[in-house]
């Protein structure tokens, strides 16, 4: 009989302590990073640890263009006359760049995992209510149906319970 009891008892205890809610571990997470921090830190980042990625990007971007002119004066004497010749040259120059970006990206694990925990509880969410709604109209739709056919047998006078 005693060791019914301490069955009994022990089940009990394990009942209660095992069925912790979500709430009161989100508190005891809380008390325990309240208390030790750096010891909450770590096991956090060995868990999740936080991944990078490196990158190489070229990006060419177009140069402005200059225009340079060169005038050149030409001076020809002809026996009373001068004639001065003036030439123009313009040179367009443009100058392009291609720049080499190496980038870093952290990626913060524990956040990923955390966004993801939540979806998966939306759709498992949305799962069950689809199929509450689906049992739902069944429901309906007999009730509907057993209605109707109540009051087609209540004109012909036949009576159901």
């Amino acid at each position: 009989m005693s060791g019914k009891i301490i069955t009994i008892v022990l089940l009990m205890s394990v009942i209660l302590v095992g069925c912790d809610s979500g709430k009161r571990m989100t508190a005891k997470l809380a008390k325990l990073q309240f208390k030790h921090p750096i010891v909450f830190a770590e096991y956090c980042s060995n868990m999740y640890p936080d991944t990078d990625s490196t990158g190489i990007e070229y990006v060419y971007m177009e140069g402005e263009v200059i225009y340079d002119t060169i005038t050149h004066n030409t001076t020809t004497a002809m026996l009373d006359t001068i004639v001065v010749t003036q030439t123009k040259t313009i040179f367009k120059t443009r100058i392009d760049t291609i720049q080499h970006i190496q980038y870093r990206r952290v990626i913060d694990r524990a956040g990923i995992e955390a966004c993801m925990s939540k979806f998966n509880k939306c759709v498992a969410q949305e799962a069950v209510l689809r199929r509450e709604k689906s049992i739902l109209l069944t429901v309906t739709l007999t009730m509907a149906i057993y209605t109707l056919a109540r009051w087609i047998l209540l004109a012909w006078k036949i009576r159901l319970p």
